[in-house]
C-alpha cells in the first residue's frame, strides 16, 4: 500500500509539473519532469527509480543524486527528494536493490551511476544520500569514490571515517531519533567535529528527514560545490533565496527557544561560500553563543543523554535476566513517563530510550530466527510486541516463529498483518515462507 501511495502522489506531482511549465513555456522551450524504473544494462537485477526534473533546453547536464532506503525502496525514498530536485535541477536516482545487509552495495552503486551516465547527460558533480543503513552504505562509499557530497539521514560514523571523505557532509536526525547521539557527540565536542560536517536537528522520529529539511540540505552541498555553470539554474537567485529561507528558519527556531539547531543552522550557512549575506548570519551566530538560553539547552540535553545512556545499559543487561511479566510493567511505566513528563528533553530521551529497545528486539530476534535460537527468539517476541505492537518486523517475526515450531494456525494472520502495516519485503516472504503462503501475500497485495 506504501508503495502505491507514494507512486500517486509522484504520478500527481509530475503532471502538476506539466500544467505549470505548459502555461510558461512561450518562450522557452521546456522538457518536462518523468519518472520510471530501470535497470542497469549490464545487470537487470540492478533495478532504480530514475526521476529527471522538468528543464529548459539550456539545461544540458544535471548534477545527479544517488538515494538509498534502508528497505530498498527506491519510490518512496524518491518521494522526499522532488522538491529539491525542481529546486535545484538534479537527476534522482533512488535504488531498489540496496538495503540494508546487501553486501555487494559498493559494486553496485558504482554499477548504477555508471549505468546512468550512460543514458542520461550527467553533469561532474554526484552527490549520495542515504537513511539510516542507507547512510553508513553511503558514507562508506564516498571514503573511497569521487562524490561532490553526502546527506546522512539518521545515522552518522566516527570522526576519522567522516574526515577521510573529500567533500562535505550533511546530517539530518530527529531529536527521538535513537541514532540522535551520533549527532550529539559533535555538538558537545566541537574541536573534534570534522571540518567537512554540518549538523542539522530535523524532525523528531528514526525516519526520512520531510521535503523541506531534505531541500535545505540538498542546497547547502549544490550551493557550496566548485563546478562550472550547467545552465540549469541561475545560482545567485536561487542562493539568495535559500538565503532568506534559512534566515527565516533561524528565526523562528531562536524566538522558540530552539538554540542548538538555530546555532546549527547558521554554522552550515557560514560554510556555503560566496553568500552575500555572511555578515548577518555571523551576527545571528554571535548573538546566539552569548544567550544564557543556550548554555541552559545544552545543559539539559547533556542531563537527558547521559540518564539515557544509564537506561540502555541497564536493559541491554535485562534482555538475559528479566522476565516477560518484568517487561510488561517496565515498558508500562515507560509509556506512561512519555506520555507525562513535562521536560521535553527527557520527553525525548525516554522516546529514544523505548525505540532503542525495539532495535535491540529487531537485532536479537532476527539472528535467533535465522540461526534457529527458538527459545530466545519467542522471549525476545515477547519483549517486542510490548514495545511496538503494530511494527511490521516485529509481525512478520513473529510468523517466521510460528511456522519454525508449526503453529500453522496464526502462521498467515502474522504474516498478512506485517504487510499490511508495511512490510515490502516480497523476495524475503518467497525465500522464507512455503509456495502456498507466499502465493496468497502476493496475490492480496497486487489486488
Amino acid at each position: 500500500m506504501r508503495i502505491i501511495k507514494h507512486t500517486f502522489i509522484l504520478t500527481i506531482f509530475i503532471l502538476l509539473t506539466v500544467f505549470l511549465l505548459t502555461c510558461n513555456s512561450s518562450t522557452t522551450k521546456i522538457t518536462v519532469a518523468k519518472s520510471e524504473v530501470q535497470s542497469c544494462a549490464n545487470d537487470s537485477a540492478n533495478k532504480y527509480v530514475v526521476y529527471v526534473p522538468s528543464h529548459s533546453e539550456d539545461c544540458k547536464a544535471m548534477p545527479l543524486i544517488i538515494i538509498l532506503d534502508p528497505h530498498g525502496s527506491g519510490s518512496f525514498a524518491m518521494n522526499h527528494f522532488l522538491y529539491a530536485a525542481e529546486k535545484y535541477q538534479c537527476i534522482l536516482a533512488a535504488s531498489n536493490l540496496v538495503k540494508n545487509n546487501f553486501e555487494g552495495f559498493v559494486p553496485t552503486i558504482k554499477a548504477l551511476i555508471s549505468d546512468i551516465g550512460n543514458k542520461y547527460s550527467i553533469a561532474q558533480n554526484i552527490y549520495i544520500a542515504g537513511f539510516s543503513g542507507g547512510a553508513r552504505m553511503a558514507l562508506i562509499y564516498a571514503q573511497n569514490h569521487k562524490i561532490e557530497g553526502v546527506l546522512a539521514c539518521g545515522a552518522l560514523s566516527s570522526p576519522d571515517q567522516l574526515s577521510a571523505i573529500n567533500a562535505p557532509i550533511y546530517a539530518l536526525t530527529g531529536m527521538a531519533d535513537f541514532n540522535f547521539p551520533e549527532i550529539a557527540r559533535y555538538i558537545f565536542d566541537e574541536a573534534n567535529k570534522p571540518l567537512n560536517l554540518r549538523l542539522e536537528i530535523a524532525g523528531e522520529m528514526h525516519e526520512w528527514p520531510d521535503s523541506v529539511n531534505i531541500y535545505r540540505a540538498i542546497g547547502s552541498l549544490i550551493l557550496s560545490a566548485n563546478q562550472p555553470a550547467t545552465g540549469c539554474f541561475q545560482k545567485k537567485m536561487v542562493l539568495k533565496e535559500f538565503a532568506s529561507t534559512n534566515n527565516k528558519l533561524i528565526d523562528s527556531l531562536y524566538k522558540n527557544n530552539l538554540l542548538i539547531n538555530a546555532r546549527l543552522v547558521c554554522e552550515n550557512m557560514l560554510k556555503i561560500p560566496n553568500l552575500t549575506e555572511k555578515k548577518k548570519f555571523s551576527s545571528f551566530l554571535a548573538n546566539i553563543n552569548k544567550d544564557p538560553r543556550l548554555q541552559s539547552e545544552l545543559t539539559q540535553l547533556k542531563r537527558s543523554l547521559d540518564f539515557e545512556f544509564k537506561v540502555r545499559d541497564a536493559y541491554y543487561t535485562a534482555f538475559n535476566s528479566k522476565d516477560s511479566e518484568w517487561w510488561k510493567n517496565e515498558i508500562g511505566s515507560l509509556n506512561k513517563k512519555i506520555a507525562s513528563t513535562t521536560d521535553i528533553y527527557m520527553k525525548y530521551a525516554y522516546r529514544r530510550i523505548k525505540a532503542f529497545l525495539g532495535i535491540v528486539c529487531y537485532s536479537v530476534t532476527n539472528n535467533s530466527l535465522r540461526t534457529d535460537n527458538l527459545a530466545t527468539a519467542a522471549k525476545t517476541l515477547q519483549i517486542y510486541k510490548l514495545i511496538e505492537p503494530d511494527n511490521p518486523d516485529m509481525l512478520y517475526f513473529s510468523s517466521l516463529y510460528a511456522l519454525k515450531t508449526g503453529n500453522k494456525k496464526v502462521i498467515k494472520e502474522y504474516l498478512q498483518q506485517a504487510v499490511k502495516n508495511g512490510f515490502e519485503d516480497m523476495e524475503l516472504i518467497r525465500k522464507e515462507f512455503p509456495e502456498e503462503y507466499a502465493r496468497e501475500i502476493l496475490e492480496r497485495k497486487n489486488q
